[in-house]
């Protein structure tokens, strides 16, 4: 590449500044457009978006920081194509010193402009500031969107703003802070003269909007004196009186906006910002919240064409699946119209194409405005701390609330990861919470997405080492069993959204051990809990990817058929889970001896799907016989003889009543000896008890003792429990066999089920 010539010695510093940024420019070879995207995401942490078009275009001198994140953008963009950038343009102190001479040349034509030049200018120009009178209706609002809904507390919160004081509204990126403000704006024209915008996302950006406010008051200088200087005139106006309003829209940090707070105490100021800490000093803040799902929906119908058919359901879900985030519904709705697709296809795309999807605008969109840009900037600012980032791939494995904090331990030393919580806090990108924390979704799949908002070299390779780390911060938090023990369940209740969202996030195929122990387990608890509507994937997932794991005939295989089986029982397809029985029995008498515990529950669970199917006889014979066995092995009150009890009462209740009866009783009585009256076996063996009675026409047995399960279960195992709701349905049952009216009953749940046969064991 031919070296780049040095510009003639008569050329001013400040042109020659500017060329070699046009070179410098040149040289990277972006396409327009996209190059602004590309600088800014690379040095977003000094070069705000608004600093770029003023940089390129030569408006005025840089600050230093300004230039410096420029050009050093530019050269980490050059070595990311491979071209060989020449000197002097890669001497950052070479740039250093032109820049000095630049300002310094600035400097003394500005005041030549205002010293020998201003005999020019008419006596009107230099009105004091402080007898300069506003011209009515001052304001320079920006484009109004048309496509704006809800917020109305908000908006009636801003009404009440008054003269000494500055409201806050921070958000996530996306959430619609400053088309808030603009509608809040638009609706009182004349209540504040002047009423002016200023993008004060810089230093830079806050100094030219005071010194374009202070241009329209006094025109006849707005092109005689510096940016710098027309920004503190703007402020001497501003002291000296009343009556006015500022909106500082997008402020990076709050001390950015506290000098200028400070110097007008008895000013207005509407400030939006994705700061959310840091305002108390000087500002009353409030958080903006995504829309309400049907707000949501209703704008997404705005940004789709008047007369086309809609799909509401698919309309809803696409809201549903980007969080009901503003910035998101609407990108969506354009796309939609833009594209013709539907719903479905949308979140299909979704699915398969994240990265592509988030980055895709309407025609004419600015590629700033997409929700993959939309963090980018925030994302980079916090880039240089390298455990922040790490912290938000890893909650972006989880669900999207109530993220417990606990499940970034040992990530990093604790002070660490509370300074990585604090500044993601801080910049909107997470909720802190008690305990907990939350994500938005879509903050969640920007993070775990690659190339959505990249922000490292090895993206692939620090995206995968979070998910790791989350499914192994999952499975350390699990309790041993999710079925044996309700002390448990609480803790298995607050981890199972997690669980489950890790699930749907990832790849079957690319199961490693901790993903497929999580699938086990919550299979297992989900059934327990009578919520079965993902129980069969989950438990199929658990035995194929053991299977590849560990091997067809192995142990841990055993375990995983047997989860199955169970969820095709609980699902309604008993033969399915017959077969799998006969399948686990075979296998572990290959691999155990026969006494060994393994073996006498595949037995057991054999036993119980004979009866599922309706073979009752066979189901009574192998319950009989393997609860011979387990009296002789076990002992007569173990806990798992007593299961098999409980299990060979309900058979014989469907089989033999005459024989069920007196077992029944005998069984409650050894559970309450040895297990106590609150076990679930206890409370198992009294449900069958009470359903014997009901049989036995015992309504004076039945119906007390069904009103005590009631509530026995209800405090053990839970008011929504399967066990619970069952015995609610069976004491409604006992009632309506015995032809008496059903008393109110402070348990009893409308939408409890209704028993197919006069009572019911929990054993089904």
């Amino acid at each position: 590449m031919d070296e780049v010539p040095h510009p003639a010695p008569d050329v001013a510093p400040h042109d020659e500044l500017r060329a070699r940024i046009d070179q410098l420019d040149r040289l990277v070879g972006t396409p327009k457009g996209e190059e602004m995207k590309r600088l800014a995401e690379l040095s977003a942490a000094e070069l705000p978006e608004s600093t770029l078009s003023d940089l390129r275009a030569g408006r005025r001198v840089p600050q230093e920081a300004t230039l410096e994140a420029f050009v050093k953008a530019c050269l980490r963009r050059a070595k990311e194509l491979r071209v060989t950038v020449p000197p002097p343009l890669d001497d950052w102190a070479a740039w250093q010193r032109l820049r000095e001479a630049a300002a310094r040349t600035r400097s003394r034509d500005s005041s030549r402009s205002t010293g020998s030049g201003t005999a020019a200018l008419s006596p009107a120009a230099f009105v004091p500031m402080a007898k300069l009178v506003a011209p009515a209706g001052l304001a320079n609002p920006p484009v109004l969107c048309r496509r704006f809904v809800g917020h109305t507390e908000v908006l009636s919160w801003l009404d009440g703003i008054s003269a000494g004081t500055a409201y806050v509204v921070h958000g996530l990126g996306g959430c619609g802070k400053t088309t808030l403000v603009a509608h809040w704006l638009s609706r009182h024209p004349e209540k504040y003269n002047p009423a002016w915008w200023i993008t004060a996302d810089s230093a830079d950006g806050l100094n030219q909007g005071l010194a374009s406010l202070a241009a329209k008051l006094q025109p006849a200088l707005e092109h005689s004196l510096p940016v710098d200087i027309q920004s503190e005139r703007a402020v001497q106006w501003l002291v000296k009186h009343d009556g006015w309003l500022l909106v500082l829209d997008n402020v990076g940090d709050p001390s950015l906006a506290e000098p200028l707070l400070s110097r007008l105490p008895k000013g207005r100021f509407v400030i939006t910002s994705r700061r959310a800490t840091g305002w108390d000093r000087f500002a009353v803040a409030r958080r903006l919240d995504v829309l309400p799902l049907e707000e949501a929906v209703e704008l997404a119908m705005k940004a789709l064409p008047p007369g086309r058919r809609v799909d509401l359901d698919g309309i809803t879900r696409i809201c549903a699946e980007l969080g009901r985030l503003p910035l998101a519904v609407e990108q969506a709705a354009v796309y939609l119209a833009e594209t013709g697709i539907d719903a479905c296809e949308y979140l299909n795309l979704l699915a398969q194409y994240p990265a592509d999807v988030y980055r895709s605008g309407g025609v004419g969109w600015s590629p700033e405005k997409t929700v993959a840009r939309v963090w980018a900037v925030t994302l980079a600012r916090l880039a240089s701390d390298s455990l922040t980032i790490m912290v938000l791939r890893v909650l972006a494995w989880f669900a999207p609330r109530g993220i417990p904090r606990g499940l970034l331990d040992g990530l990093a030393r604790r002070p660490a990861v509370h300074d990585a919580i604090r500044q993601l806090g801080a910049h909107s990108m997470i909720l802190v919470g008690h305990g907990t924390l939350d994500v938005h979704r879509l903050v969640q799949a920007v993070a775990r997405t690659p190339g959505a908002a990249a922000v490292a070299d090895d993206e692939l390779l620090l995206i995968d080492q979070a998910r790791r780390f989350a499914a192994a911060a999952l499975r350390s938090r699990m309790p041993d069993d999710p079925e044996a023990d309700p002390t448990l369940w609480s803790t298995w209740s607050a981890l199972s959204p997690h669980i489950l969202a890790y699930l749907d996030r990832t790849n079957p195929s690319q199961d490693e051990p901790d993903a497929e122990f999580m699938a086990y387990q919550i299979s297992r608890f989900l059934r327990g809990q009578g919520q079965y509507a993902s129980v069969l994937s989950l438990a199929q997932r658990s035995a194929d990817v053991a299977a590849r794991l560990y091997g067809d005939d192995t142990l841990p295989v055993t375990d995983r058929l047997t989860n199955l089986a169970e969820a095709h029982l609980a699902t309604g397809n008993p033969s399915q889970g017959l077969a799998l029985h006969h399948r686990v029995l075979c296998l572990r008498r290959a691999l155990l001896d026969e006494r060994d515990p393994r073996v006498f529950q595949a037995q057991d669970r054999l036993a119980h799907a004979y009866l599922s199917v309706g073979d009752t006889a066979r189901a009574v014979e192998m319950h009989e016989r393997l609860l011979t066995d387990l009296e002789q092995v076990l002992g007569p009150d173990a806990p798992f003889t007593l299961i098999g009890a409980n299990d060979l009462v309900h058979a014989m209740l469907e089989h033999d009543v005459v024989r069920g009866l007196p077992l029944a009783e005998n069984v409650l009585e050894r559970c309450e000896r040895a297990l106590g009256g609150d076990h679930p076996q206890t409370l198992t063996a009294r449900h069958n008890w009470a359903g014997a009675s009901v049989l036995a026409k015992d309504w004076e047995t039945a119906i007390p003792l069904f009103e005590q399960i009631i509530v026995d279960s209800a405090r053990v195992l839970g008011a929504k429990h399967p066990d619970t709701l069952k015995a609610q349905a069976n004491l409604a049952g006992a009632y309506f066999n015995k032809g008496a009216p059903s008393k109110p009953y402070p348990f009893l749940n409308r939408s409890s089920p209704t028993p197919t046969t006069p009572w019911a064991s929990t054993a089904d």
